[in-house]
């Protein structure tokens, strides 16, 4: 199932790409209407929301189609497009994803919760008093720490007690 729905949606997706490409130019229309590159970006933006939506490539080769695309269609060129892929709020993000990843792989999510439910107890009153302490300190919210909180909870659900 998993490649006949990747396969349909590669082809609705070139098919989409193509069909509004071909469509009668919008400055045939009239003056007032959005210029062919309007067109063009359209036909990306479908062609991209049909794989996004299918999964048909990976996400984050999905992402990439614009650097190449925009410039091959004249829509944008390839200095502009690539620029919005370097901002400094997309390295933050990158940062703390690669530091999630570390603390994740090396169980450090796990220990941390368990500390936390070794100072605080497993007790109703004592979890929502350190999830209350963690809303309040929402300024430092990261991935990381979310994890971690997430695991704290899952060991007051489970009914595990610390010796």
């Amino acid at each position: 199932m998993g490649s006949l729905w990747s396969t349909t949606g590669k082809v609705v997706g070139l098919l989409l790409f193509v069909l509004i490409l071909l469509l009668p130019g919008p400055m045939q229309r009239g003056p007032d209407d959005l210029p062919a590159a309007a067109q063009r970006l359209a036909a990306v933006t479908a062609l991209m929301a049909a794989l996004w939506l299918t999964q048909a490539i990976p996400i984050a080769a999905t992402s990439l189609i614009p650097l190449v695309a925009f410039s091959l269609l004249g829509i944008q060129s390839a200095d502009i497009v690539s620029k919005s892929y370097i901002d400094k709020s997309i390295f933050l993000f990158l940062g703390g994803f690669i530091i999630a990843l570390g603390i994740e792989k090396w169980g450090l999510h796990r220990r941390m919760a368990l500390h936390v439910v070794r100072l605080l107890g497993t007790s109703l009153k004592r979890v929502v008093f350190g999830r209350s302490r963690r809303l309040a300190k929402s300024y430092e919210r990261t991935p990381e720490s979310d994890h971690a909180f997430v695991q704290i909870d899952l060991i007051h659900l489970m009914g595990k007690r610390l010796e």
